[in-house]
């Protein structure tokens, strides 16, 4: 009986946590034009390469049930994302950071090296997770550095071949 008891408690605490999920995000005012070509349907998970060159996106996941959130202190992240629309006006902004990677060109093709006890590798791959807008038909990549952010690549989504 105690068991019964023990799952009933466990399906009611996964419904409840459910429910105050489905409420977290607010819904578009369907009267906006703006807001319904705006608001997300989902993420978008990009793999992308990392190296001395540039960010590029590798593959592209769409994953309609997964809703996107910003992470937490993306403005302080090193590398930054904008979403545009066909017009290059920014749709949305985000965030990354995939670890510690040396992006000096003078490193490029040769093997990782060491800081202390920490293997620094000169090419990098990393899921980037960004909100599905209807309306992005750009990403463009940034890196932050001591004068401030520089631009660090871009991909069209037309030319993506998004699973």
């Amino acid at each position: 009986m105690s068991t019964r008891i023990a799952w009933a408690a466990l399906l009611g605490a996964l419904l409840c946590g459910a429910a105050l999920g489905f409420g977290r995000a607010p819904a578009p005012d369907p009267q906006d034009p703006a807001a319904a070509t705006q608001a997300p349907t989902g993420s978008l998970l990009l793999t992308v390469e990392i190296d001395s060159a540039g960010v590029r996106v590798l593959e592209a996941t769409r994953k309609p049930a997964l809703a996107f959130r910003a992470p937490r202190h993306a403005d302080d992240m090193p590398f930054r994302w904008t979403l545009r629309d066909a017009e290059a006006e920014s749709l949305a902004t985000g965030g990354f950071d995939p670890f510690r990677i040396c992006l000096d060109p003078a490193h490029a093709g040769q093997a990782p090296h060491f800081e202390g006890d920490v293997i620094v590798p000169h090419v990098a791959h990393f899921n980037v997770k960004i909100p599905a807008l209807a309306g992005a038909a750009t990403i463009e990549f940034g890196h932050r550095d001591d004068g401030g952010v520089r631009p660090f690549g871009s991909a069209r989504f037309a030319e993506m071949a998004i699973r």
